[in-house]
């Protein structure tokens, strides 16, 4: 099941990367995707200093859209997507960003991340409870803190602005691509690939021959002219809201863009989880000798899951469990609601090993635990 969506109308670019382990979460792509398109011609309307307010504006329209969707449909509820976009013109591209798909800029030589892995692994690293290379092995790396429809409000939009030169490479990419190839390897693609449609081709190969575990969905906007030798060149301007350059006497490069895009449906993807930081969420924990229902914020490795008890699981005693599980339940396990909950207490003893003794007969409607560590949303 490929459940990205891409977006390659110039000057508007996108790649969405739908919650892989909820239903429907190809559903959630395309309609985000279809929705921001339906912007394009409103975008084009707008000046330079207010594109940036305009992308966050389609993001809360695409955010409403896939929510309202989902109310629809019980077999839709919690659907989600990842997004980012991209709007370039004048040699100007302006980029909004929610989730853990990527934006890249190659220039120079030189390789940067553009976006924010909106992520707990990465929310650890900005508060120095993990290191960067820690992160990118860390179970947490593919929970999400927040994603496009689960919630109709507090969405946390990042803007960033980057003045292209000549010969700049821009990349976005799902989580299928970054997840499997090391930036290095990302830049030496797209260094030694000038052709942009051979670019993609190899950045997919690459990421199917490491192992292919996720949908991959790469999309390449490059700028014409002679690019910089390695390490020239001046770092991306990368800021939490659109900025206007004002120097008249700054150099207008005329600038080509060609757009390569390339989609692989990979290996099925793993369950997703959404954790919200900044506010209270259902976790699946433990007390005592107990599994039970928080109304709190997960843990991690060192620190158990906090909250409120609001429901204790009488049948789920953790004598069921092995060790793995018992730890994976200290920490906690985000939940959507009271009914997910309980689906997440049913699967428990397959998720991460269990004792003999808790080993359920399998049938033949039974349906497969989802994979753990749990991705994005």
């Amino acid at each position: 099941m490929n459940e990205d969506s891409l977006l390659a109308e110039l000057p508007l670019i996108a790649v969405a990367d739908g919650m892989g382990g909820h239903v429907f979460g190809e559903v959630a792509s395309n309609l985000a995707v279809e929705v921001l398109a339906s912007w394009k011609e409103r975008l084009g309307g707008r000046g330079r200093k207010d594109i940036g307010q305009s992308l966050q504006d389609a993001f809360r329209d695409v955010n409403k859209a896939v929510f309202e969707k989902a109310a629809t449909d019980e077999k839709l509820r919690g659907m989600g997507t990842t997004l980012t976009a991209a709007w370039i013109d004048d040699g100007v591209a302006t980029l909004a960003h929610v989730g853990d798909s990527r934006a890249y800029l190659l220039r120079g030589g030189n390789l940067q991340q553009v976006t924010q892995d909106q992520t707990v692994a990465q929310e650890w690293v900005r508060r120095g409870r993990i290191s960067a290379v820690e992160a990118e092995t860390s179970p947490q790396r593919h929970m999400l803190l927040q994603a496009i429809g689960p919630e109709v409000t507090d969405l946390n939009i990042e803007v960033t602005t980057i003045a292209l030169q000549p010969g700049d490479r821009l990349l976005l990419a799902s989580d299928g691509l970054s997840g499997m190839v090391r930036d290095e390897q990302l830049r030496k693609i797209l260094v030694e690939q000038q052709d942009p449609d051979e670019a993609v081709t190899a950045l997919v190969d690459a990421a199917n021959a490491a192992g292919g575990q996720d949908n991959i969905s790469v999309l390449l906007v490059v700028a014409e002219g002679e690019p910089l030798a390695d390490g020239e060149g001046s770092a991306p301007l990368v800021v939490d809201k659109p900025v206007t350059t004002r120097n008249r006497r700054r150099r207008r490069w005329p600038l080509w863009m060609g757009v390569a895009a390339v989609v692989i449906a990979a290996a099925a993807a793993a369950a997703f989880l959404v954790a919200k930081s900044s506010t209270t969420s259902y976790v699946v924990s433990s007390r005592a000798k107990h599994v039970v229902l928080l109304k709190g914020h997960v843990g991690n490795d060192d620190h158990a899951a906090t909250g409120k008890v609001v429901h204790t699981y009488r049948d789920a005693t953790l004598d069921r469990f092995s060790d793995p599980v018992k730890r994976e339940l200290r920490s906690g396990i985000v939940a959507r609601s009271p009914a997910d909950a309980q689906n997440i207490v049913d699967r428990l003893p397959r998720r991460l090993g269990q004792n003999e003794r808790a080993t359920p007969e399998p049938s033949a409607t039974a349906t497969p635990a989802p994979k753990t560590p749990a991705p994005s949303p």
